[in-house]
């Protein structure tokens, strides 16, 4: 049997954001989120299981802050 990481494992130390905390945090609705991820504004998220994306809170956190210096 293959012993493959957990996604835990992968992203030890590196929250794992689902979709409503991170339209919560980029003040947009989860259809505007996935509108910028097929445009290309916006970090992928990564595929935990078949079902199931989220994003390292680290990416989302990057991405905000560099929307804030273009801001300035």
């Amino acid at each position: 049997m293959l012993d493959l990481p957990t996604h835990r494992q992968v992203f030890r130390g590196n929250r794992m954001l689902k979709a409503p905390e991170v339209a919560a945090r980029t003040s947009w609705s989860r259809s505007r989120l996935y509108q910028a991820i097929a445009a290309g504004e916006f970090p992928r998220p990564v595929r935990l299981s078949t079902h199931r994306v989220a994003w390292p809170e680290s990416q989302v956190d990057a991405w905000i802050a560099a929307k804030a210096e273009t801001a300035l």
